[in-house]
C-alpha cells in the first residue's frame, strides 16, 4: 500500500507562509499585491505534502514484535528557489525600488521568507540586502559565481542605472555577511558562489 499525502497539513503550511507575507508587509509598511504574492508561491516556493504511512503495513510491522520497527510519517518539504524567482523579476523592476506595492518587494519579501523558514531570527534584513542579492544573481556567470571585487562594482553600477542610493563598500560587505549567515551564498577563493535553493522540512 502507498503512503497517503496529508493535503490538509500542506494547506496549513501554505497559510502560515501567507501569514509571513502579511507580517512582512506590516513590518515594512508595504503591501504585497495578490498577483505578486502568487508569483512568489508559483516561482519561489514549492510545498510538498507530508506522507502518512499505510495503516495496514504499520500493523504488520508491529506484529513482528519490534523486528524492523514501524513505518513512520514522512515530513513534507518546502523548497525555496532563487533562480526561478529572479528569472521572473526583470531588471526594470528596480525602477520601483522603495515604493509601497512595487514589484521590487518580491525579492525583498522572498528574502524575508527565506530567513524565517531557515530560522535565523537574529538577523534583521533590509532592502539593500535584497538588492545586493538581486545584483549578484543578475551578474553571475554560468557557474553561479562572481568575483567579490566585481560584485561590488556591478552593484554600484546597477544602483546608478536606476537612480538608487549607492552603497558604500562597508554597507556592501555588511549585506554580504548577512547573506552568508542566511546561507544564500558562499565565498570561495575570492569568488561569491550563489546558492540556488534550500529545502526545509516540516
Amino acid at each position: 500500500m502507498d503512503y497517503t499525502p496529508d493535503h490538509a497539513a500542506k494547506a496549513t503550511k501554505q497559510k502560515e507562509i501567507e501569514a509571513l507575507l502579511e507580517a512582512f508587509g506590516e513590518s515594512h509598511h508595504a503591501t504585497i499585491a495578490p498577483e505578486d504574492a502568487k508569483q512568489i508561491f508559483d516561482n519561489f516556493i514549492t510545498i510538498s505534502s507530508p506522507l502518512n504511512p499505510p495503516i495496514a503495513i504499520e500493523f504488520m510491522v508491529m506484529s513482528r514484535l519490534g523486528s524492523g520497527g514501524t513505518s513512520s510519517r514522512k515530513p513534507g518539504n518546502i523548497r525555496l528557489n532563487w533562480r526561478q524567482l529572479f528569472e521572473l523579476v526583470p531588471d526594470v523592476t528596480l525602477a520601483g525600488a522603495g515604493a509601497a506595492g512595487a514589484r521590487w518587494l518580491i525579492p525583498f519579501a522572498a528574502l524575508y521568507i527565506w530567513m524565517k523558514l531557515w530560522n535565523v531570527a537574529t538577523i534583521e534584513i533590509e532592502e539593500k540586502d535584497a538588492f545586493v542579492l538581486y545584483s549578484l544573481w543578475l551578474h553571475r556567470n554560468e557557474k553561479k559565481r562572481i568575483p567579490e571585487d566585481e560584485a561590488f562594482l556591478k552593484t554600484e553600477l546597477l544602483a546608478k542605472k536606476h537612480g538608487l542610493p549607492l552603497l558604500t563598500k562597508q554597507q556592501f560587505d555588511e549585506a554580504i555577511n548577512k547573506l552568508l549567515s542566511l546561507e544564500c551564498l558562499e565565498v570561495d577563493n575570492g569568488d561569491i558562489w550563489l546558492r540556488e535553493w534550500i529545502v526545509v522540512k516540516y
